[in-house]
């Protein structure tokens, strides 16, 4: 039996509330919502018109991600999600995944403050304190607001936010990485308010390579089932 999955690619209040919304399904049965359809789409919903409207569509309602207790942390998420325009649910999901709400936290690799900044990233926003909260947290905004403008795709945007952006390009994806994946994963499961499932990216899966099984006869005339290819057998034949 099928498990249908439901991937929110680009979601409904990433984009200002102006903008008309489109909603199908894509080749692999995913649920696509962004503000440029491909042409041929022929079923779609539009959001912000009253213009075209089709009947199937489907319930965009999911639970709210827990705020932290720290007012300060939770109105500069607001202030900044209101400014670029990013769902606040979708930044409390990457803060909590990536700091837990540690103002002071430090990733192994150097990655600083809340929205654990690299000193890269901080510098390209003129952020002269990372451990500040405001100043984390407009340019961890401002950076994935970026990401998911680029790549119209919130699955690439974290990946990218997690993995950097020539990682996501070179798999044309989520790279296979298990750290990324289940970052990915982790962010869209408390966004979504459900078990998420990350796919494999088409990069990915031409890396992978089919096992094949081997039946022949040894030299003791026993049968034997192996997925090395014995070299001093006379018979030998491909299962699968």
């Amino acid at each position: 039996m099928r498990k249908f999955i439901l991937v929110f690619c680009v979601l409904i209040f990433v984009f200002p509330v102006f903008s008309q919304i489109y909603m199908y399904k894509d080749s692999k049965g995913r649920i696509v919502i962004t503000d440029a359809p491909k042409g041929n789409v022929k079923k779609y919903k539009v959001f912000g018109s009253s213009k075209k409207k089709v009947a199937n569509s489907f319930s965009t309602k999911r639970r709210p991600v827990a705020r932290t207790n720290n007012v300060l942390i939770n109105s500069l998420v607001t202030k900044y999600a209101k400014k670029y325009k990013v769902d606040e649910s979708l930044i409390h999901a990457l803060i909590k995944v990536e700091s837990d709400y540690d103002i002071h936290a430090v990733s192994p690799v150097g990655a600083k403050g809340l929205m654990q900044l690299m000193d890269k990233t901080a510098k390209l926003y003129k952020v002269k304190d990372p451990f500040d909260p405001e100043q984390n947290i407009r340019a961890g905004v401002k950076h994935l607001k970026m990401l998911i403008d680029k790549y119209k795709d919130i699955e690439k945007a974290l990946a990218a936010y997690n993995a950097g952006e020539t990682a996501v390009e070179k798999y044309q994806g989520i790279p296979p990485y298990k750290e990324t994946k289940r970052y990915v994963k982790k962010i869209m499961a408390l966004y979504t308010g459900q078990d998420y499932t990350v796919y494999d990216t088409p990069q990915e899966k031409k890396t992978k390579h089919k096992t094949v099984i081997y039946r022949y006869y040894d030299s003791k005339g026993r049968l034997c089932i192996s997925n090395v290819y014995p070299s001093n057998a006379k018979k030998v034949e491909v299962l699968r």
